[in-house]
């Protein structure tokens, strides 16, 4: 509590009406020293020609007994009354860092109601605005002393971390506030300060249950024959396309990438089970995804291409691998690609890596996560990787995960796993008659799969050619217009960005 940590908000978040940066010294006197903090008095009046633990008895009230017996109660004594001082500090600590807290809180209008969960380099909370709204916000708190060294604390190892609460609210008031998405796809910035020990990032609070809890009570209505797979894979496709769109948008139009799609953070919301009257189950058609959490997001400065090369990889090209070249092999378009190995490179693949000099998204940032095995493979690696394809082979995962209720595989080595060795081998029926979960995919889901789960990163989709796939033809023929204009709009917004903005953002 006493530590001074040299971290504080930068100018171009100060400028947020909601920012500012507040110090304990506000609540206290200049010179005051929290009582916590002040030397013990019985540690100072010890002298050195006395017994320290029979000083500690007479202390507290205990009479030194004489005999054999005075040696086993003087250490009695010292142990509880350690045991007890001890206690009593932490108590007095954990309450002076608790009203410290909630008279900063206070001063921006927030009153904290209950944790949430823990991350990194914290914890996550749900508050409420002092205001008569009431209004619930979800509010991240990273300790000072761990975002200033970049490591992370669990029993009692330390352990290097990758992220930036600071470039985080940055680049999120960058995304939906200077920016509109083009659906309410992501939780909102609404602000950010500091205390003395603590950097808090406050956002829009989601009501609703994470994707992995969601996913779970499915499988547990279809195991239980209350609700039909046909149903499941509807929803399923509807909730990837959600999440696909948003992808989408952040690639293309705003060269960010998230790099921590998962389960857990992206919220359900309206996700509720309705009986119907032959007692079966559905999801409400009003559910929709909102991404929460983004302690690895990045935007990349992107340089401007030729007109002739922006033609040619625009999005929605009629160059897309999704695209045939005559309306008679369209069957055979998505036969193609459901077949294709990891072996066999499409024709507009280059041989070299991706990530090169050339490569505006190349990054080398390394994520932490409680299941690393499922990061894309050059990731997991510590490799350098391209940022958009990280996040594509985190959708293949999640729409294996969502589709079949369990993770594709539990470890990359082959040896180890079987189903790892058919990924890499692009054995996706293999995969699903292994795990007894053929019914709940079909053709069009497992040629997406093949493009989206590719261990050779040079042959994985981008985002604009997810939403081109046959999977996703309903989707994209009723929202391509809508698409395209917003991405116009961001693009043109995205010109106007400020100096400060563009060195404070990007990743290179």
């Amino acid at each position: 509590v006493s530590s001074q940590t040299n971290v504080s908000l930068p100018n171009s978040l100060l400028r947020f009406s909601t920012i500012d940066s507040y110090s304990v010294k506000e609540e206290s006197s200049a010179n005051r020293t929290p009582p916590i903090l002040r030397q013990p008095t019985i540690a100072s009046s010890v002298s050195s020609d006395r017994c320290p633990i029979r000083h500690i008895t007479q202390v507290h009230g205990r009479q030194p007994q004489h005999g054999a017996e005075e040696k086993q109660t003087d250490l009695a004594c010292l142990d509880s009354n350690a045991s007890a001082q001890s206690s009593s500090t932490v108590l007095d600590i954990l309450s002076y860092s608790d009203k410290v807290e909630e008279r900063c809180l206070q001063k921006y209008g927030y009153r904290r109601v209950r944790t949430t969960s823990r991350h990194l380099q914290g914890e996550i909370f749900e508050a409420v605005s002092l205001d008569d709204t009431n209004t619930k916000v979800r509010i991240k708190k990273v300790d000072k002393k761990l975002h200033s060294k970049r490591i992370s604390i669990k029993e009692d190892m330390h352990f290097v971390v990758d992220t930036d609460i600071i470039r985080e609210g940055l680049i999120l008031h960058h995304l939906t506030v200077k920016n509109q998405p083009p659906y309410a796809y992501l939780a909102r910035f609404i602000g950010m300060f500091e205390s003395q020990d603590a950097i808090y990032l406050v956002t829009e609070h989601v009501d609703g249950v994470s994707l992995q809890e969601f996913m779970q009570r499915a499988h547990l209505l279809i195991l239980q024959k209350k609700m039909s797979i046909k149903h499941w894979k509807q929803i399923v496709k509807f909730v990837m396309w959600q999440i696909c769109t948003i992808v989408y948008w952040l690639h293309n139009d705003m060269n960010c990438c998230h790099l921590d799609l998962n389960l857990n953070t992206i919220m359900v919301q309206n996700a509720d089970f309705i009986q119907k009257e032959d007692q079966h189950f559905e999801v409400d058609g009003k559910i929709q995804i909102k991404i929460v959490d983004f302690c690895y997001l990045e935007a990349f400065r992107v340089k401007e291409k030729d007109q002739d090369e922006s033609d040619v990889n625009s999005p929605f090209s009629p160059l897309s691998p999704w695209t045939p070249s005559d309306k008679e092999h369209g069957a055979f378009s998505v036969v193609r690609y459901a077949r294709q190995s990891a072996d066999e490179p499409d024709d507009d693949d280059d041989d070299d890596n991706d990530c090169n000099d050339d490569n505006d998204f190349a990054c080398s940032k390394r994520i932490s996560t409680e299941k690393d095995y499922l990061l894309a493979p050059r990731v997991y690696a510590e490799d350098t990787y391209d940022a958009r394809k990280a996040d594509v082979w985190a959708i293949g995962v999640l729409l294996l995960q969502l589709a079949t209720g369990c993770d594709p595989y539990h470890s990359v080595n082959a040896d180890e796993d079987e189903n790892w060795q058919r990924i890499q081998q692009q054995q996706f029926e293999q995969l699903m008659a292994a795990r007894q979960r053929s019914r709940y995919v079909n053709p069009k889901m497992l040629a997406l799969l093949r493009r989206l789960l590719n261990v050779r990163e040079e042959s994985r989709i981008c985002a604009w050619q997810i939403l081109q796939c046959p999977w996703f033809e309903p989707y994209f023929n009723r929202h391509r217009s809508q698409i395209e204009k917003h991405s116009v709009m961001c693009k043109a917004r995205k010109k106007k960005m400020n100096a400060d903005d563009e060195q404070l953002l990007y990743y290179n």
